[in-house]
């Protein structure tokens, strides 16, 4: 992980962008930075707050870009924002290694047992 220390209800994550990945306006571009929002800063601050036995499982993802991401370090930070029962409202921002916002999401997750979460098989 890169970035500040990680702590209940916040996510900071760090990727790089290789220059094949940076597609300035192109719609997979778009696509694969809506999942990096969704995976790496969104994500890891609900999870950094549930039992081992808990999940998460997104059920809306709003996403805003604001600038092309061009090659190099992109820095996500998440954070729950409010958490009632097991529906939780999350934030995310992705900047760059120049601290320039690059995107920002919204979502809304459920948090779930372990057992019911998808595998990947």
């Amino acid at each position: 992980m890169t970035g500040p220390a990680r702590h209940a209800g916040r996510g900071p994550r760090g990727m790089t962008i290789r220059a094949d990945r940076a597609r300035t306006g192109a719609s997979r571009g778009r696509r694969e930075h809506t999942g990096v929002v969704d995976s790496r800063p969104v994500g890891p601050a609900l999870l950094a707050t549930l039992r081992p036995d808990q999940f998460q499982s997104t059920l809306e993802l709003t996403a805003s870009f604001l600038r092309p991401a061009r090659p190099g370090r992109l820095f996500g930070t998440g954070r729950v924002v409010h958490r009632v029962g097991d529906i939780a409202s999350l934030e995310a921002a992705l900047t760059d290694g120049d601290e320039r916002l690059i995107a920002t999401a919204t979502a809304t997750a459920r948090v779930i047992p372990l057992d019911e979460a998808p595998t990947t098989a």
